[in-house]
């Protein structure tokens, strides 16, 4: 008994120690599995010296901390009706001859669930870790590569519960199977469940699923679990109406834990969008349809796809061999797509290929059917119906044919190859086409299309300018995309100050945005970078090149812009905040609407920058602001923009101030109540202890 009791406990720690988690650098892997070889080979040592117990006959449970079970199904219950200890350490090594998967399922716990937990991991032939441990949830089955599985419980120094129950089994049929932490895939079952990172962290997302009951007339959806950011990342739920070959208008959302939805077909399509802002985790989605469907009119082809380009065709009539039923086929294909929000954009984007629509033998002027639908833009959820809301996720995109197209009921509607047919506002789709009946098939009559993705650009030029001004108009009058990133390079030749006035914008304002940022002669960004918006449309900037970007996020879109620039004061000294540089002169003037009112809730900021000065004087020469609530104030700053001291306030009163430094922020405020005009200030160079005379 004494020698069966030492080899357990230094079975254990060898298992513990060669079953650590695996780093996925394949060097790490490698360089370790000798010494994994070698533990298990001491461990059959062990074994055999000491007489170990043989494993647990087929389809027996073991209560036991840690052992050993060999079969094609088996329980362990450990401490199910009890409470457990802190820092408890269980292992159990369960073995399913030839299995290629083994199912898990945690059917009962009582464990701390932030902190306590059953983790499997799977081990090839030899013993050697194959796949990542993976965390056992409740009422959820986990699916691990055969034919060895190492069981784990462990509890930290915290709260305690009761144990927990779970059962195994060999997987013998693999259409059972829904990988976990797939982006999207095609689900056919009556009942199931999507699990998606959960407990993981996510990424910018757009997973697709399509999900199909056959045999129901309804599936409901119960969103079980959820670690997404609220009121932005969601799951959602829209129904397929196979009548009319389209997208239901039934769109329903899902965020947060206990939602429910119930959609009156037997197709889904599922699908989970994040953003990229917080890094949240996954969710656990189960679905069971309900209903009986009796001889069903429609058979539902679907599929996920996962290459980056491909060519999709569809038969152009379903041809119906079965006179009884008439079953008539509805093709589904989704795209899901993931963003990586350092690396460059790329887009979606549809080649159509030479197509023939076919017209029902019949006088209802009915054809076959394409419709693309594209990811809608970001739904942000109310407060008020967290759980469960309603959206739009799909807008249609295009289908063929249209209206105006079979206005006269031709016979068949031919398309032509047309390239970039349709472009994705992200590489996510989903394409539905459904083909009429026909007594007789025809086999040249084939829809088709290329799918594909791109870099997204965007205007990106450089603009040499020898006049006065230039302008910038993008999509001005029309709507710019989710995630675009532009980049104009202007050029004023001989110019030593560069003016910009935004005179028309349509955008997001609380989100996108045109910033400007001054280039030396290199190419390098020299300065502040100054964002432009319908509240401070104006900027100023030293030098004669410069960088004006144009940059939306992943919600709302609108129009877009129209930027104009030049030489010198183009503006007439209605600049609201830049860069301020007086170059070879000992003096410099900012000058802001002098002689015109401004307006409320005003904030300009002007960084004076003045290499080798030490100390710079103010002279308020020009002032028309409310004395008592608006002001002028200047404060000494460091080179990386780090405020030294108190401000000091200018105005009508107070109208001459000197700082010590080279750089110095100048802020005008207006605040809600009365206004009137803005100011002249004049700033220049002092001797260190000098100051600028009143006058």
């Amino acid at each position: 008994m004494k020698l069966n009791i030492t080899f357990i406990f230094f079975h254990t720690l060898l298992v513990l120690s060669s079953t650590e988690i695996v780093k996925e650098d394949p060097d790490y892997r490698n360089s370790h599995q000798s010494l994994i070889k070698e533990r298990s080979a001491m461990i059959n040592l062990v074994a055999s010296a000491t007489g170990t117990p043989e494993p647990t006959s087929p389809g027996a449970s073991t209560m036991h901390c840690g052992g050993r079970l060999l079969g094609e199904s088996g329980v362990i219950s450990y401490k199910e009706y009890e409470m457990y200890n802190n820092s408890e350490s269980c292992t159990w090594i369960i073995e399913v001859p030839e299995a290629v998967k083994i199912g898990f399922k945690l059917e009962k716990t009582g464990l701390e669930r932030c902190c306590d937990h059953v983790d499997v991991t799977s081990l090839d032939n030899t013993g050697l870790v194959q796949q990542k441990p993976v965390k056992l949830r409740s009422s959820h089955t986990v699916f691990v590569d055969g034919p060895k599985v190492i069981v784990k419980f462990y509890s930290d120094e915290s709260q305690t519960g009761l144990g927990f129950r779970l059962s195994y089994y060999n997987v013998t049929d693999l259409n059972e199977i829904i990988n976990e932490n797939e982006c999207g895939g095609v689900i056919v079952r009556e009942t199931g469940e999507i699990s998606y990172k959960f407990e993981e962290p996510l990424e910018s997302e757009r997973c697709v699923w399509l999900v199909h009951s056959p045999n129901s007339t309804s599936i409901t959806f119960h969103l079980r679990e959820e670690g997404l950011e609220e009121y932005y990342d969601f799951v959602s739920v829209t129904a397929i109406d196979p009548e009319t070959g389209t997208l239901g208008n039934d769109t329903r959302l899902l965020s947060g834990y206990g939602g429910n939805v119930t959609i009156q077909e037997s197709t889904a399509v599922v699908v989970f969008s994040s953003d990229e802002s917080f890094s949240d985790s996954g969710f656990l989605l189960t679905f069971s349809g309900s209903g009986v469907k009796t001889n069903p009119k429609y058979i539902y082809k679907l599929l996920h796809i996962t290459e980056p380009n491909g060519t999709i065709e569809y038969p152009g009539s379903d041809r119906n061999d079965d006179e009884i039923t008439k079953q008539q086929h509805i093709y589904v294909t989704a795209k899901s797509a993931r963003f990586d929000p350092e690396a460059q954009r790329f887009i979606g984007g549809i080649n159509m290929n030479a197509s023939v629509f076919l017209r029902a033998n019949d006088s209802s002027c009915v054809y076959d059917s394409l419709t693309f639908y594209e990811r809608y833009e970001r739904i942000r959820q109310s407060k008020h119906r967290r759980a469960i809301g309603q959206g739009r996720v799909w807008q249609k995109k295009a289908q063929i044919p249209k209206k105006n197209d079979t206005l006269l009921c031709p016979e068949r509607f031919s398309v032509p190859k047309q390239e970039d047919f349709l472009d994705f506002n992200v590489d996510s789709f989903v394409v539905i086409y459904k083909p009429i009946n026909k007594d007789t098939f025809e086999s040249n009559a084939v829809v088709s299309f290329d799918y594909y993705y791109k870099p997204y650009q965007c205007l990106k030029i450089v603009q040499p300018l020898e006049d006065e001004f230039g302008i910038i108009s993008y999509k001005e009058n029309e709507n710019y995309k989710n995630l675009e990133n532009c980049s104009w390079i202007i050029e004023v030749t001989n110019a030593t100050q560069i003016d910009f006035n935004l005179e028309q914008s349509g955008f997001e304002e609380c989100c996108d945005y045109v910033e400007v940022t001054s280039l030396d002669s290199t190419g390098q960004a020299q300065g502040l970078t100054l964002p432009l918006r319908t509240g401070s449309p104006t900027a100023s900037l030293t030098g004669s090149r410069a960088l004006v970007n144009f940059l939306s996020d992943d919600s709302t879109v609108g129009s877009g812009f129209r930027l104009r620039y030049g030489r010198g004061r183009i503006l007439d000294g209605n600049i609201c905040g830049g860069v301020m540089n007086p170059m070879l002169d000992d003096f410099g003037v900012i000058n802001y609407k002098a002689n015109e009112n401004y307006t409320n809730n005003e904030y300009c900021q002007w960084r004076i920058e003045t290499p080798g000065w030490e100390r710079i004087g103010f002279r308020l020469e020009q002032s028309g602001f409310e004395n008592c609530c608006d002001f002028v104030s200047i404060s000494s700053v460091t080179v990386n923009g780090t405020e030294i001291g108190l401000p000091a306030h200018l105005n009508y009163n107070n109208r001459n101030a000197s700082l010590a430094g080279s750089t110095v922020l100048v802020r005008f405020t207006s605040d809600e109540t009365a206004t009137g005009t803005g100011f002249r200030l004049r700033f220049e160079k002092l001797p260190v202890f000098g100051h600028l005379d009143a006058q």
